[in-house]
């Protein structure tokens, strides 16, 4: 009866949530008393998993979902916290296993690669650990919304990509960051502007575009307050360009260094890749465009928030998609246990087991471990990147 239990996938998914608990033993406060100290935006997420409808600032009385969750799990019995603590833990675990998914069955990856960049994924500071210990975020249920999205773009399943985007705004508006992708995709896939296609994913698009405005106009009606929640506007209702005066004037001289910390060294397989890719097959690939706009995007969210890691760690699954993409062409033993240095690397930047100015050596050391160890096979044109669109 317990046969599935011995199914790889499952096996996978059950080291997940090992991993994950051990996380979060590491990273979670589990005292009772522990919302007590929370501020800035956790304080205003309590206060609407009290009260769902909760007068709390601009975008945040917007952001539903994660808070009504808690509120029902809680209305069962179960304290505040703990409730807080399954929702964030069991979307993260999600989210991870997801990931895994994409890369094995959407980007037909090796098992041993999906794998380990699924471990790499589990151990990202602000896709996890950060959550862990700050459990009081809709980050993670965004997070579940954006990875399952990008799933569905890549199989092609513009319809459910829509209903997963529909779903993703009552939790974060950010997830409608990849909304003209549908469009984007449909028309690379065709060749045209004119197929069926491509103005069936603009209408899809226009959809839930008007949905998501009724949705603001419905929250604001049951609010009870007319002023102070126009869209992009800042917390205490100054104007959009006050809202990105604001933003862009935090943590002055150390954008650089916050960008590269939210992946280290990373960032360079996700952009030597995304240069494999490009040569392979041009603008036309995928999983290319995905990447860049992407990108762009969360360039783009910046101008709106402060904390500069959160809005890239939502780039994490295609940071680490492509960086799989490349090592899936070193499967021989010896280059396994390589990968296996590196991603330990990496696990320990994000465990921040190294600090300072020690960072900067392990990123470098990595860097040319990459180049020496791998270097030589990825001459020439013999490395191809499998992608799901067979570029």
């Amino acid at each position: 009866m317990l046969g599935w239990l011995r199914h790889p996938r499952w096996l996978v998914g059950l080291f997940l949530v090992l991993v994950g608990g051990i996380n979060l033993i590491s990273c979670t406060d589990f005292a009772p008393d522990a919302d007590v100290r929370i501020s800035g935006d956790s304080y205003h997420y309590l206060r609407m998993s009290l009260r769902t409808f909760e007068a709390v600032p601009n975008p945040f009385a917007f952001r539903l979902l994660t808070p009504w969750l808690v509120q029902q799990i809680a209305g069962v019995g179960v304290g505040l916290n703990t409730s807080w603590i399954l929702v964030t833990f069991g979307a993260t675990s999600l989210a991870l296993y997801t990931f895994f998914l994409l890369l094995l069955d959407g980007f037909r990856l090796r098992w041993f690669t999906s794998v380990a960049f699924t471990l790499a994924l589990a151990f990202t500071h602000f896709y996890t650990l950060f959550n862990y210990r700050f459990f009081w975020l809709v980050d993670p249920l965004n997070n579940l919304f954006m990875v399952v999205a990008l799933s569905c773009l890549v199989a092609r399943r513009t319809g459910w990509f829509l209903v997963v985007v529909t779903l993703g705004f009552v939790n974060k508006e950010t997830v409608l960051l990849l909304l003209p992708l549908a469009p984007l995709l449909a028309w690379v896939r065709a060749g045209s502007l004119r197929d069926s296609k491509v103005w069936g994913s603009l209408l899809g698009v226009l959809g839930v575009s008007i949905l998501y405005l009724l949705f603001r106009l419905w929250v604001q009606s049951r609010l009870g307050v007319e002023s102070g929640y126009a869209m992009l506007t800042g917390v205490e209702g100054q104007g959009v360009l006050e809202n990105i005066r604001f933003a862009v004037n935090m943590r002055k001289g150390a954008e650089q260094v916050l960008i590269y910390q939210t992946f280290h060294f990373m960032w360079a397989f996700f952009a030597y890749g995304l240069y494999r890719l490009f040569r392979q097959a041009g603008a036309r690939s995928e999983v290319f465009l995905l990447g860049v706009y992407l990108l762009a995007a969360c360039a783009f969210g910046r101008l709106f928030a402060t904390d500069v890691e959160r809005v890239y760690v939502m780039m994490a699954p295609l940071v680490l998609g492509v960086a799989a993409l490349l090592f899936d062409n070193f499967q021989s033993e010896s280059q396994r246990w390589w990968l296996g240095v590196l991603l330990f690397f990496y696990l320990a930047l994000n465990m921040n087991w190294v600090m300072n100015e020690w960072t900067i050596l392990v990123n470098g050391v990595a860097l040319v471990l990459f180049v020496t160890v791998f270097g030589r096979d990825l001459d020439g044109e013999g490395v191809r990147l499998a992608t799901p669109d067979g570029a």
